[in-house]
């Protein structure tokens, strides 16, 4: 090997030092090309407990071994195994009996549980509800006059049809008052003990198809046992009862005239037969060894890869036709895996800091920060060496270099640390001082970890099917990575570890919304109905509201909540200074408040 002198050797490492072509390379191709692998549909939507997922776990191992860095998973390994309930599976087979009705009905002929359907057993007087809605603004109401109170309601799917097929209510594009969550809840505050759902035999096709239980991914039930029943069943009942037919029955509905009623001498008795569906899955750990006095405090660079899988597209998850698509992620979040990926490789190349460099791309993000939950609570790293954690989710749409970093607060030196070098590198930052989101900076938040979150925003491709690797901004993705690098280079090689600050303000999710409510929601799944609230902003209209910790927010107005979707379509429909009734749960009893809006913040 050749030798330069060695005076010529020091102004050659000097001059690398000073100019701009030694810097670290992110180059964009590096970026792209990860998210084109995770983000690819050999992926599946890395869906949690499918192939996907694991290939896409293997794929990300590999990637930390190639840069040289060290497992840090369990017993030697890259992984970190893991237990999550994914919403629920049939069991054991389902039962539909009515007596006072001839023949037994058939699962999978003349009935089928709803996956989003609860799993108790019931029984109950047997009634005809219309489509099973109360829309005040049409003044329609199919539960006026009538006590549906621990009976069994049979109800048409959709809504009354429209002769305009542009109509709000009726029309060519169902409602929100025909989804099927609302017409759960809407059956479940009024003591029904289960629903039976039949296709109305009008211009609803003539092909009459009973819902395919795995259409859809896990889902949190809507607090109700749910089944979909064939038109022949439902109109052998009817007969039953001395009833009109279905035919007739829509006709008059979609007439707006109200035709429930109880159906004499008929009982109803179930059982859904689900039961929870638990699988294993693998948050990714590898180690960059620090080479200085602080060797044993570690900085955690996190991402979660973990995506929604294959499943009916939020926007157009109705009363429609179910039709399941798969969702790449290629930004939420194929982009942050990319972006630790290449981290790992540039500070893997450039030298060990001096603290220890912790990186972990977690899954069960999605299913409420499973992964990084799991990971604060049987840490590989005592946490009191965890010194700092930095989030990357969703950092592949960069728009007119506005970037947003969250936590900025929560560290001492953060918010004039990522402001100077955001600064330097042109970036329009948006800083937020709170630890906590819906992300998994925030399960070390909880853990007084210091976090930092850095994030593009939201955009029109948020957990949809177009969120694909064609649409990401990988040039940005590429800055948007040099700039956490030469963050986390110099908290890893600062002379004292950041201090933990608690942050009083917490808040909302990210959306876009027009609105702020101002409560922190729990993004952990559980069996009880409603969204958990985690916590309360001071001054907010949730706090004017009366609204408290460990409340359950039941609906906003007419949309039922059960997770933080619910909660933002819910919100999506007001503005400003807009006044709504919350139902919420509150030491097992129901109590309604008022809320007044008032406008997100926008800095």
């Amino acid at each position: 090997m050749h030798r330069l002198p060695r005076r010529i050797g020091i102004w050659v490492v000097l001059t690398c030092l000073l100019v701009s072509g030694c810097a670290p390379q992110f180059n964009s191709s590096r970026f792209i090309e990860h998210i084109a692998v995770l983000a690819s549909d050999d992926m599946d939507g890395r869906g949690l407990g499918t192939p996907g997922i694991e290939r896409a776990a293997e794929y990300i191992a590999h990637q930390f071994e190639q840069a040289g860095l060290r497992p840090a998973g369990e017993e030697g390994t890259w992984f970190q195994k893991f237990e999550v309930t994914l919403g629920q599976e049939i069991g054991r087979e389902p039962v539909l009996a009515v007596s006072g009705a001839p023949g037994q009905a058939v699962p999978g002929k003349d009935f089928v549980p709803f996956p989003f359907s609860t799993a108790k057993k019931f029984e109950g007087p047997l009634a005809f509800v219309g489509y099973g809605i109360t829309h005040d603004d049409e003044q329609y109401d199919d539960y006026a006059g009538f006590d549906a109170e621990g009976k069994v309601l049979l109800m048409f799917r959709f809504e009354p049809h429209a002769k305009d097929p542009k109509a709000k209510f009726g029309g060519k594009n169902p409602s929100r008052h025909a989804t099927f969550s609302t017409t759960a809840w809407l059956a479940r505050t009024r003591g029904a003990a289960a629903i039976l759902v039949v296709n109305p035999p009008l211009h609803h096709g003539e092909r009459d198809t009973l819902f395919a239980f795995d259409s859809i991914d896990h889902v949190k039930p809507f607090g109700i046992p749910m089944m979909h029943v064939s038109r022949e069943y439902a109109n052998r009942l009817l007969k039953a009862a001395g009833a009109e037919d279905l035919v007739t029955f829509q006709k008059a509905l979609d007439a707006r005239k109200q035709r429930t009623m109880d159906l004499k001498g008929l009982v109803a008795r179930g059982d859904p037969g689900l039961v929870k569906r638990t699988v294993t899955t693998r948050n990714v750990l590898a180690v960059l060894p620090g080479s200085g006095p602080d060797a044993d405090e570690h900085i955690v660079i996190g991402a979660h890869y973990d995506h929604i899988g294959r499943t009916t597209p939020r926007k157009r998850a109705g009363a429609g036709p179910v039709v399941p698509e798969v969702h790449n992620g290629a930004d939420d979040n194929a982009s942050g895996t990319a972006g630790i990926l290449e981290l790992a490789r540039i500070f893997a190349l450039r030298g060990a800091p001096n603290r220890s460099l912790l990186f972990i791309a977690f899954s069960g993000e999605e299913s409420g920060l499973l992964g990084s939950a799991h990971y604060v609570e049987n840490p590989t790293v005592p946490l009191e060496q965890t010194v700092a954690m930095i989030n990357l989710d969703m950092i592949g749409r960069l728009r007119y270099n506005r970037l947003e970093a969250f936590g900025t607060n929560t560290g001492t030196s953060f918010q004039r640390l990522v402001t100077h070098h955001a600064r330097l590198m042109g970036f329009h930052l948006k800083a937020s001082g709170g630890g906590f989101g819906p992300s998994d900076h925030t399960s070390f938040y909880r853990n007084e970890i210091p976090v930092l979150h850095f994030f593009t925003g939201i955009h029109k491709d948020y957990h949809m099917p177009s969120d694909d690797t064609e649409t990401i901004n990988a040039e940005g993705g590429a800055r948007v990575v040099h700039l956490v690098y030469n963050v986390a280079h110099a908290l890893a090689n600062a002379p004292a570890r950041p201090r933990y600050v608690a942050v009083a303000e917490k808040p909302t999710p990210r959306t876009g919304l027009k609105v702020r409510l101002g409560v922190m929601p729990s993004y952990a799944e559980d069996d009880q109905p409603g969204l958990l609230i985690d916590g309360v902003s001071a001054d907010s209209p949730a706090e004017q509201a009366g609204l408290q910790e460990g409340d359950r927010i039941l609906s906003i107005g007419n949309v039922e909540v059960n997770d933080v979707y619910g909660l933002m379509e819910a919100m999506n429909h007001y503005n400003p200074g807009d006044e709504a009734k919350i139902l919420i749960l509150r030491n097992g009893k129901r109590v309604e408040v008022g809320v007044t809006f008032e406008a997100a913040k926008k800095g």
